[in-house]
């Protein structure tokens, strides 16, 4: 199993949110004591970002899922070649020390296993998973007007998910984001963008819609967007050798009575 690709969103809402909490989530570095010698990006963020994460951890190689300048960091490795052919076993060339992965969403069911085991292959044994996304609480403003949630995994369930796959000691927190709008037509841009309600499309032609969210403008006249942003890390677990002994059934003594 290799990386599971992400669409590459070039969307600007979508980038900025991403790298947002990309950046967020390097702030718990400084109580992370670890020196990578390898580590992989996945997911698009802006260069800024990679640039701090280079600063932080000048000694590592990087590698990444999605196409980054080479004149800015000459050590990226573009790995999407790589990745479409198959890996040898256990070649140590598709194991990283940290994994960092920034997610608008990750969504519930047997998807959220198959991407944290892709996670589970690339890290090398006592490696570190570091992952950040949007949890289920995001755009908590306009789930009972869509009257639905975004299908997103809870945080407690994810943690609970790490250790069925192979990670140990995950932490799992939370915090939360608000923006504002001032322009509706700004603000459904963005809903739309997000992906996390169905309507969205044609939320202009559903007039009992469009009211209900223009009477959600605070005492500001303005419209507040809540982003759930989800933190997470877990070690991956060193897989433990079976010891078998073998024993000639003719050494056994059996004792007469």
């Amino acid at each position: 199993m290799g990386v599971v690709q992400n669409k590459i969103i070039d969307n600007p809402f979508l980038l900025w949110v991403k790298t947002e909490l990309s950046q967020r989530m390097a702030q718990n570095l400084a109580f992370i004591k670890i020196e990578p010698k390898r580590i992989f990006l996945e997911n698009k963020i802006a260069t800024n970002a990679v640039k701090e994460l280079k600063a932080i951890y000048p000694k590592a190689s990087f590698a990444a899922n999605f196409k980054i300048r080479k004149s800015l960091i000459e050590s990226i490795l573009q790995l999407k070649a790589f990745f479409a052919k198959k890996a040898p076993k256990n070649s140590h060339l598709s194991k990283y020390d940290l994994i960092w992965s920034s997610n608008l969403a990750i969504p519930k069911h047997e998807m959220t296993e198959s991407q944290i085991k892709a996670w589970n292959e690339l890290n090398a044994d006592d490696g570190l998973l570091m992952l950040t996304y949007l949890g289920p609480d995001t755009a908590k403003e306009f789930q009972e007007i869509f009257l639905s949630k975004p299908d997103i995994v809870d945080m407690h369930d994810f943690g609970d998910l790490l250790v069925h796959c192979g990670y140990s000691d995950p932490v799992m927190t939370m915090e939360y984001l608000k923006l504002e709008y001032e322009n509706i037509e700004i603000l459904f841009k963005e809903l739309k963008a997000l992906n996390l309600f169905q309507g969205m499309n044609e939320v202009h032609e559903n007039k009992d819609i469009v009211e209900k969210i223009t009477k959600l403008r605070n005492s500001d006249g303005k419209w507040s967007l809540t982003l759930e942003i989800v933190y997470g890390h877990a070690w991956k677990v060193v897989k433990k050798k079976e010891h078998i002994v073998k024993i000639d059934a003719n050494s056994i003594l059996v004792k007469k009575k």
